[in-house]
């Protein structure tokens, strides 16, 4: 198993955000990486891996960024992390990149956007999970 790329150690610490659980950031684009970057810089405790190969499923994750370029794996990792990483709905955004793949992401009742939103939308998306946690 390859190892992820951790801004937060294997046990979750207290981020200077004063969020505990490290935020899930899953996909190989630039936009998830920029996404993981922001985070850290903000002091939240993030992991970001680039397949579900690399996923620690020992870690509790506080809610999952799902920004890959491929809409299958997005939603297969939010299958993941609902059965084998207890993440609710309300704790997964997802990025939808096909117009035909929406009724997919509403059947599986996975929150999404069709590009990825500013920080002002993502901080306050995270705010709110963190509340389901």
């Amino acid at each position: 198993m390859k190892k992820a790329r951790r801004t937060a150690d294997r046990q979750p610490g207290q981020g200077a955000s004063g969020i505990t659980a490290p935020v899930l950031v899953f996909g190989d684009t630039s936009g998830a990486e920029r996404l993981a970057a922001r985070l850290a810089a903000a002091g939240i405790p993030t992991v970001a891996v680039r397949n579900e190969r690399e996923l620690d499923r020992e870690t509790l994750y506080g809610c999952l960024f799902a920004f890959s370029d491929e809409d299958l794996e997005n939603l297969l990792i939010c299958r993941v992390a609902r059965g084998l990483l207890g993440l609710s709905a309300e704790r997964m955004l997802a990025l939808c990149n096909l117009p035909d793949c929406v009724p997919l992401y509403r059947h599986e009742q996975v929150r999404f956007f069709r590009e990825i939103p500013d920080d002002t939308v993502l901080f306050r998306f995270l705010e709110e999970a963190l509340r389901h946690a």
